[in-house]
């Protein structure tokens, strides 16, 4: 076995000498995720050979005691893919999306025995940065999409990495300036509370909005907290302690209320006009962006009041809208400005009145307007694309695609 793979590399670095070197990776992954289209389809467009591996419905589900069976059943499951993975063809990477809810530490540290590069993503490090640090030691790389809480996360792992969200190169077609506008201001995304809030003080303004998907014409609030006691004493004998050193009391504490009380002001009804309301964009996405005089970025997780300034992060959307070449007004998350420059590539903006004012000067301004949508293009086009991600990940880990 061993003779015939050392024959089959050398046959290999004959053919390719001077090409591009495909590499063998594993993803796992969520089932209809995000990260399938972003992450796996990205790296099969660079010419990469993924394989997926779907480890549950979505990347915080609780198995429990009832479960345990399963999950283990699953977590066996992984192991022995990435073993005939590597005893068949090769593997050249394991890159993982999953928290500590799935993966078990046994068997995370089965996986790092086996010396195949490994890596672990994070895309919500604000709120969920503590839930990777029971496995992240057998990781080679913690991978973090936004800069808040590494040097925490970093006291559990052998080395973090900022590795930011980016947005794929098909949302840069078509991306040449339009001769009209189809709308004026537009927002596409869920209606979480501090969303409805800001655009229904917006629309009490003379903005013309148009404001695209899920939960708008519904009263249903779209932030469900999964208020399982089992879940919440399992978060607190794994992570009270940890987020304590990293958050303060007051932070752990309000977490904790809002397992057990709901926020009674996610359920008073907030008045939108349904004549904004436009329902699920169908089309590509990309084209909205680009439509759109001015693209609206929302990026707070926590503050819900317009008035007051958000804790945010960065979101695939600040990508993508420039990567469309979209004129994109977005709210300030920690790290964006090292990402693009404010007030030449997008604008970004902190307070509600300085939201307002910027978005009926730029609505007045379509020369500054579009010479800074065209520069924001440009911009993601050379530095934030997954392509750039990948080759500066793989040049971290030493993996040589050459």
């Amino acid at each position: 076995m061993m003779k015939l793979k050392s024959i089959r590399c050398i046959l290999n670095q004959l053919f390719c000498k001077g090409k591009s070197m495909p590499l063998k990776i594993l993803v796992v992954i969520e089932k209809n995720s995000w990260v399938d289209l972003h992450i796996a389809n990205s790296l099969e467009l660079m010419g990469h050979s993924v394989t997926r591996f779907y480890f549950g419905e979505y990347i915080s589900e609780f198995y429990g005691v009832k479960r345990h069976a399963e999950q283990k059943e699953k977590n066996i499951a992984l192991v022995s893919t990435i073993k005939t993975l590597r005893d068949h063809d090769g593997l050249d990477l394991i890159f993982c999306y999953v928290y500590d809810d799935f993966l078990l530490p046994k068997y995370a540290k089965e996986l790092s025995n086996l010396n195949i590069p490994m890596v672990n993503y994070n895309v919500d490090m604000p709120s969920q940065w503590y839930r990777q640090i029971r496995t992240a030691q057998y990781f080679n790389l913690m991978l973090c999409a936004q800069p808040d809480y590494m040097e925490n996360l970093a006291r559990y792992s052998k080395k973090v990495f900022y590795f930011p969200m980016a947005a794929q190169t098909l949302f840069a077609k078509n991306s040449e300036a339009l001769e009209k506008k189809m709308y004026e201001v537009t927002f596409l995304g869920t209606a979480l509370p501090s969303r409805r809030l800001l655009i229904a003080a917006l629309s009490d303004t003379t903005t013309p909005l148009s404001i695209f998907g899920k939960y708008w014409n519904s009263s249903e609030s779209a932030r469900n907290i999964i208020r399982s006691k089992e879940k919440t004493l399992s978060d607190i004998v794994h992570y009270a302690y940890p987020r304590l050193c990293a958050e303060g009391l007051n932070k752990v504490f309000q977490s904790l209320l809002n397992r057990f009380y709901s926020n009674d002001k996610e359920n008073i009804p907030v008045a939108i006009p349904a004549s904004i309301i436009k329902g699920k964009f169908l089309n590509n996405v990309s084209v909205l962006f680009k439509e759109s005089k001015i693209n609206l970025g929302l990026t707070r997780y926590a503050i819900d009041d317009p008035n007051q300034i958000g804790h945010c992060q960065m979101k695939l959307r600040d990508f993508e809208v420039p990567m469309a070449g979209g004129f994109y007004l977005c709210e300030k998350s920690p790290g964006y400005d090292q990402e693009f420059t404010d007030g030449k590539e997008v604008v970004m903006w902190r307070t509600y009145p300085e939201l307002v004012e910027k978005i009926h000067y730029y609505l007045r301004h379509e020369d500054e307007r579009e010479t800074i949508a065209r520069a924001g293009h440009r911009r993601a086009l050379q530095d934030h694309t997954w392509e750039v991600r990948f080759n500066k990940l793989f040049l971290e880990l030493g993996l040589s695609t050459n």
